[in-house]
């Protein structure tokens, strides 16, 4: 493993870094630029959580499995650094990205643009970046809050999409020997969401997030604008940043419009300096269907989330 330090006591941390369980040695020439992207990939999800007024609690240090609604960060490689995580170090075990029990763990090697840009590649996926991970891990994270807040969550969530007693080791193998179905992009945000419903939630979630904060950008950059913003200006997000001072709760319908009018302005910028598609998804109805429940899970989740 990559020289890593446990943390053993979490004052004089921030809100953010008391949440970190493991992450690289700072004194580390080789992954203190990393662990700095990390942490700010990390903090921007982290915002946007807290502004939707999500509750995240830090797990207590080195408690597993006790406190599944509290949530902790670990940042772990298995490869060296200075072969942008090509050459595997002798004898550490197998970091993966995921979620178990409230832990999240990132692979260091996903804050190396070069490794990134060869998994994405590798596993022809259309985006795969630093932030996505961080925001598709804690899907998984609020879909078991969501499970021990809402005694009705799971019937609701098997109504959209699918049950998730449904072998997760047989469908990841069945994704990685057969690929998505040939017409996923009518029902899925993305390939990898065929795979599992858990998966399915963790994407859809994750495009929930892309949407609200690039929405919140564009509307407190909007509100010193002379330009005729007005739609930006006046929606009402489901939490108040910026210059917004009221608390509304908007309509899914209006967000909607707005991203997809938002979405293709991106794209269309970016094509117009040669670069790739931020946001090379296509939201059919079935989609926004899906991110309409985890709108609609995240307006209620903070008084559900009272008795956990």
């Amino acid at each position: 493993m990559l020289p890593i330090q446990t943390h053993t006591s979490t004052e004089s941390l921030c809100s953010a870094c008391v949440l970190n369980d493991v992450t690289p040695e700072p004194l580390n020439t080789e992954t203190i630029k990393l662990w700095h992207k990390l942490e700010k990939a990390k903090k921007r999800c982290l915002f946007t959580l807290w502004q939707l007024q999500l509750p995240v609690q830090a797990k207590p240090i080195a408690d597993d499995k006790s406190a599944p609604h509290k949530l902790a960060f670990r940042f772990m490689s298995d490869s060296d650094a200075s072969s942008h995580f090509q050459e595997p170090i002798e004898g550490a075990e197998r970091v993966l990205t995921g979620h178990a029990n409230g832990i999240i763990t990132i692979n260091v090697a996903e804050a190396d643009d070069v490794a990134r840009t060869q998994n994405r590649v590798a596993m022809q996926e259309r985006y795969r970046t630093l932030l996505g991970h961080f925001r598709h891990e804690t899907g998984h994270y609020f879909w078991d809050v969501l499970t021990l807040a809402d005694a009705n969550f799971t019937e609701s969530f098997r109504h959209i999409f699918g049950d998730e007693n449904a072998s997760y080791q047989e469908a990841l193998d069945r994704h990685y020997a057969e690929g998505p179905p040939t017409d996923w992009q009518n029902t899925f945000v993305s390939s990898y969401a065929t795979m599992h419903p858990w998966e399915d939630w963790a994407e859809t979630w994750a495009h929930y997030l892309h949407m609200i904060d690039t929405i919140e950008t564009q509307q407190s950059f909007s509100r010193n604008s002379q330009t005729s913003t007005n739609p930006v200006r006046d929606v009402s997000l489901p939490f108040a940043v910026g210059a917004r001072g009221d608390k509304g709760e908007a309509d899914f319908t209006e967000i909607m419009e707005l991203w997809i009018d938002a979405s293709i302005l991106l794209n269309s910028l970016n094509r117009s300096m040669g670069l790739p598609d931020p946001y090379p998804f296509v939201l059919h109805q079935p989609i926004q269907d899906k991110l309409r429940f985890v709108h609609d899970r995240v307006r209620h989740l903070g008084n559900l989330a009272i008795n956990i």
